[in-house]
Parts: structure tokens; sequence; C-alpha cells
């Protein structure tokens, strides 16, 4: 097999059989192709689908963890450790590859001999999103240069095409074993760290300008609910890749957070527990405390925060003192939901509805 291809399954039904096709009609062959469907533990009959395909095609191969994960981590260390090909690319269960994205990635990891080859994405949308949403979720990934870079540490900005995800991408089976490089299990926001570990073992990065995958945007994804687990789990993941960013060196642990922060990650997701509704204080605040590591390690290495609120509990965590944090937390909720109902009842009010029926008239004009 030229490419091992590793897919976490879980409850993808309704998508399997477009992302399947879409492996299936691979211009390099699907004989090619050593493909590793981990199942963690369906309900959906998702199981019964992978079996049927394995037992009709025999590089298509199934194992399934003892219990669910909740997460993509585990999963996939389960199928890094069953490759036997010289190359590894990553799919999730509701993605689908460009018809030539392995032979793409395959040639150019060949041709150039470099360690990582990293592509383009094409975003599908589903048609529940509303425009104001559509518009954030533009990837960027065909704004990077194309071309190869010498990889040394500590990293500069120019990492920055390697490390948006873990899909489009091809890696070295033989950097990843020799490194042992494994995804944290049970957390979310584990690609990210794999990446970053990858990177700090390889010598050089291509990317290429080509699409290779076609990547879904769903409403009810893992790493989209606003839950504890998300808000948990995203933490012990960052805290977990900077201690490892450490034993690199501190410039390449300031690195780390900036990397994390490049979107203002800390931030949006402070913004998500300030505006949750469904979680409970309790939770909120399980949730405000697995984040004070990052909030009091950010600052030590170079990094600002955008907002006023986020540079005092950014503070409060620094001076150790977790009952002030909470305090501002909370206060600064009530605002958000004060703000929010003020918003409402300008929107609702009649006085609204007339100038929006102005505007309009006054536009047709």
């Amino acid at each position: 097999m030229k490419i091992s291809i590793i897919t976490p399954v879980f409850n993808a039904i309704e998508y399997l059989e477009e992302t399947f096709q879409s492996v299936y009609r691979q211009s390099i062959g699907f004989h090619n192709i050593e493909w590793l469907l981990i199942d963690d533990c369906s309900t959906d009959g998702s199981k019964k689908l992978l079996d049927r395909w394995s037992e009709t095609y025999p590089n298509v191969i199934v194992y399934q963890t003892n219990t669910n994960s909740g997460a993509p981590a585990l999963p996939r260390n389960i199928g890094l450790d069953h490759v036997t090909s010289d190359y590894v690319m990553f799919l999730d269960n509701d993605d689908c590859l460009m018809p030539n994205a392995c032979e793409e990635l395959y040639n150019a990891i060949e041709r150039y001999q470099t360690d990582i080859v990293s592509g383009d994405a094409v975003l599908i949308d589903e048609a529940s999103f509303s425009q104001e949403e559509k518009e954030k979720l533009i990837l960027r990934t065909n704004h990077y240069p194309e071309g190869t870079i010498q990889l040394s540490l500590p990293f500069d900005e120019s990492i920055n095409p390697y490390v948006n995800n873990h899909w489009c991408k091809i890696y070295r089976h033989k950097i990843i074993e020799e490194n042992q490089i494994r995804c944290l299990n049970g957390e979310l926001w584990e690609d990210i760290l794999f990446l970053f570990l990858y990177l700090s073992c390889a010598k050089t990065a291509t990317h290429i300008r080509k699409p290779i995958i076609q990547y879904r945007v769903r409403k009810d994804s893992l790493s989209r609910e606003i839950s504890k687990k998300l808000l948990c789990s995203l933490p012990r993941s960052t805290d977990f890749g900077m201690e490892k960013a450490k034993e690199l060196g501190e410039e390449n642990a300031r690195k780390y957070v900036a990397l994390l922060e490049a979107s203002n990650h800390i931030e949006y997701y402070l913004d998500l527990m300030l505006q949750s509704e469904n979680l409970s204080d309790e939770d909120l605040k399980e949730c405000l405390l697995s984040w004070k590591k990052a909030f009091a390690y950010s600052p030590a290495y170079g990094l600002q925060f955008h907002s006023a609120y986020g540079k005092i509990l950014s503070d409060d965590f620094i001076d150790g003192d977790e009952d002030k944090a909470l305090f501002h937390f909370f206060t600064l909720r009530e605002l958000y939901k004060q703000r929010e109902k003020e918003k409402n009842d300008i929107l609702n009010s009649r006085t609204f509805r007339l100038a929006q029926m102005l505007s309009r008239l006054l536009h047709r004009e």
C-alpha cells in the first residue's frame, strides 16, 4: 500500500457512503490505499456498514474501541498502531477527499522528499447555517504560499499552513513511529497538538496549492457543541501541549500558545462560556478553572489578550486568586445577559420595525 488513511467513526451513517465513494474513486487507485476505520462504539448502524466494506475489500480494515472514548483521539491512535505503509493521512467520517487528493499528496512528498505536505481545503457548509455564520466559517488554507520550507526550532510564522488542521496533509509514518507521536486520548483539540509534535521532529514541510479535501462543517459536530466536555477538554490539551513545548525550550512554549491564540482561541471559548445557556453555574465554574493555566501562561510567553475581560481574568489567575476570577467571570456573565435582553428589546420594538421598513423603501428608490 502506498498510503494509509485513518478514519475515526462515530454515528456517521448519514455521511459514510459519500466518504467511502471519495476514497474508493481516488485516482491513485483504491488498491494502493490501506483504509483503517476505527468505530468508537457507534449506535446508529455505522459499524455494520464498515464491516460490510471490510468483508468486500481486503484493504479496508475495521477496528472498534472497547467503550466510547468521547473524542477522535483514541481511534486515531489505534489506527496509528496498525499502519503498514510509508505514508499516513487522516480523514474524518463526514468529509470527502477530492478525486486526485492522494495522488497529489503522494507525488509531492516523493518528488520533494519532504517530511509533510499540506494542501488546500474546500468547505462543505450545511444549509442550516445562517449567512452570518457561513461568513465566519470560510477556510483560509488557500491563502498560504506554495513551496517548501526548512523547519527549525523555535518555529516562526512560516509553519502556519501546517498547523491549521490535521486533514489535507500527508505524513511520514517513520517520523511518527520513531518519535512515538500520538494524539492525547479522550481530549479535543488533539490535532493541533499532534501537528506541533510532528513538526518538532520534521526537517522540511511543503505546501501545494491543490484542493485536497471537502471539509464539512456541521452544527452538531463535537467541536461546535457548547458542552462541559468541550470547554473542559480543550484546556487539558492546551496544558499538555505547553508542557511538551517547554521541553523543547521556553521560546517554543511561547510559540505554541501563540499558535492557539492566532484565531483568538482562548477568548473565543471564554465568550462561549459567557454566552452559554445550557450549563449550570457549577459547570461553568469548573470550565473556567480548567482554563486557568492557559490564562496564566499566556502573558509569560508574550501573548497579549485582545479584550479587557481576557486581561482581567489573566491577571487574576497570575495572582493565584481563583475567587476573584470567578467573581469577575460571573459579573461579566450578568452583563452579557443584560446586553442580550436590551438588544432583543430593540429588535422586537415597533420603532425598529418601522425603521427597517423605511430603510427598504429608501433603498428601492
